[in-house]
């Protein structure tokens, strides 16, 4: 698909308006995506065993928001983000048992079956756990990019969709991809919307008080700033606008002595533009 004057080009050789584009992707979101979101959902409610660990998850998920939306002056640390990767890491280890106690091992060697692609799933989770886990540990990379990835959020959206995924039948392909990454934003969007509404403990106040200080200090130098650049760029080029007012005065006073000129020979100004 290519992009050409506003309009989308696909390799069919169809040409689509954006309207039509946004248009097909809702009509796509609510005859595949939405469908699956709700699947994904009510799986839980007739698969009753997965409540024994996921209730435990969503009351932990719940109570660490309220947290950080009370104490909106504390963030989360290496400490607590390796800690959630060890809970990953629980989740990873009892789906483990699940699909054994299925399928046994057997699994590995059904190539293209549904117990090979659970039990694949299950590997894939193990090691990504293991992974924030190092990373977390010996703080690798970037701390804002490693806390998102090993936020609560993250990590129990990631054990959610893990566990309806090897406890149902729902199929491995781009349509739970989407639904998953929508769960994912709806879980960020209903717990930044929660601790909003938390109200925040004096020290967070202070904190939010010293916060906006701070953005409006950095607004006023930016202001500052841009005044300068200006002043700077009046001074250098003052010569340039002095020489054009000269030129604007000198064009009017040859003007005006034309006009005295023509009225002196032809005894009007009628005719003189």
């Amino acid at each position: 698909m290519f992009i050409n004057n506003g309009e989308f080009d696909f390799l069919e050789g169809c040409t689509v308006t954006f309207v039509d584009y946004v248009i097909f992707a809702k009509d796509y979101f609510l005859s595949e995506i939405f469908p699956r979101f709700l699947e994904m959902i009510f799986v839980t409610i007739q698969k009753k065993e997965t409540l024994e660990i996921l209730i435990p998850l969503l009351i932990t998920l719940f109570l660490i928001q309220l947290y950080f939306g009370r104490n909106k002056d504390e963030q989360i640390g290496w400490n607590t983000a390796y800690a959630n990767c060890i809970v990953l890491l629980f989740v990873t280890a009892h789906l483990g048992t699940y699909v054994y106690e299925q399928y046994g091992l057997d699994a590995f060697y059904n190539l293209g079956s549904t117990a090979y692609y659970k039990t694949l799933f299950v590997l894939i989770l193990g090691l990504v756990a293991l992974s924030l886990m190092f990373i977390d540990y010996f703080h690798s990379i970037d701390e804002r990019f490693s806390f998102l990835m090993s936020s609560s959020i993250f990590i129990d959206v990631i054990s959610f969709i893990g566990i309806v995924l090897v406890y149902s039948s729902i199929e491995f392909d781009w349509i739970t991809l989407y639904a998953s990454i929508f769960i994912f934003l709806l879980v960020i969007v209903f717990f930044k919307i929660l601790r909003a509404l938390v109200p925040p403990s004096e020290s967070a106040e202070k904190y939010l008080e010293e916060k906006e200080e701070e953005k409006e200090e950095r607004l006023r130098l930016v202001r500052h700033n841009i005044l300068v650049k200006q002043n700077r760029f009046r001074r250098k080029f003052e010569w340039v606008m002095i020489a054009d007012r000269k030129l604007v005065n000198w064009v009017r006073r040859r003007k005006n002595k034309l006009k005295e000129s023509w009225e002196t020979i032809f005894g009007s100004k009628k005719g003189f533009n």
